[in-house]
């Protein structure tokens, strides 16, 4: 006996509205008779499963007094629930572990897909974080200090005096920003309802 290979997924409204007043054919009032099920199941393509499930939510309807309406509650009961993303815990997450979302979707126990989705519904957001140079008067006062202490005032020939820089052979300038580990700009993922700098 060749054994029944499932190939659909789902019944339409109609459908199971059809599968169900069969089945109700086959009822006694007590049980379906014998083969049913498998008989049902092998004539619209699905499983037994579905069919079984299809019958005990229709006899639920009978049994509250209520008009069979497969659709409605089938339709309640199918497709993936959206998993629930913990706003406090994203905030907890070190920032260092938000740059990317391969390493924000380990951080909250979650598939990369996921996060994705929740990137494209808007409840993650990718933010820019600026680091601002804020000079204070004695900043100012320290870097004109340090330019004065380079000049060299000379006497020229005439009497008079003038004034040039030193010569800088012996100094090397390098950047400051060589020594900062923290970049002037980055990219973090956070709750949509962040505004401005988030470091």
């Amino acid at each position: 006996m060749t054994r029944f290979v499932n190939k659909r997924k789902d019944l339409n409204d109609e459908e199971r509205l059809h599968l169900f007043m069969l089945l109700f054919k086959d009822f006694d009032g007590k049980k379906l008779i014998h083969g049913s099920i498998t008989k049902n199941a092998e004539l619209f393509g699905v499983s037994c499963k579905t069919v079984s499930r299809i019958w005990e939510l229709g006899l639920k309807f009978i049994d509250d007094g209520e008009v069979v309406d497969l659709a409605k509650k089938l339709r309640k009961r199918v497709g993936q629930k959206q998993i629930h993303l913990d706003i406090e815990k994203l905030k907890e997450i070190p920032l260092r572990r938000r740059k990317t979302i391969v390493s924000l979707a380990h951080a909250l126990g979650m598939s990369k897909s996921t996060v994705h989705r929740r990137i494209k519904d808007g409840v993650i957001r990718r933010h820019s974080s600026a680091i601002k140079p804020q000079l204070t008067d004695e900043n100012k006062k320290a870097r004109l200090r340090f330019c004065i202490s380079m000049l060299q005032v000379q006497s020229s020939i005439d009497g008079g005096t003038k004034v040039k820089f030193m010569e800088i052979f012996d100094h090397v300038i390098i950047d400051e920003k060589w020594f900062y580990m923290s970049k002037e700009t980055e990219k973090y993922y956070s709750s949509s309802n962040i505004v401005g700098s988030i470091r």
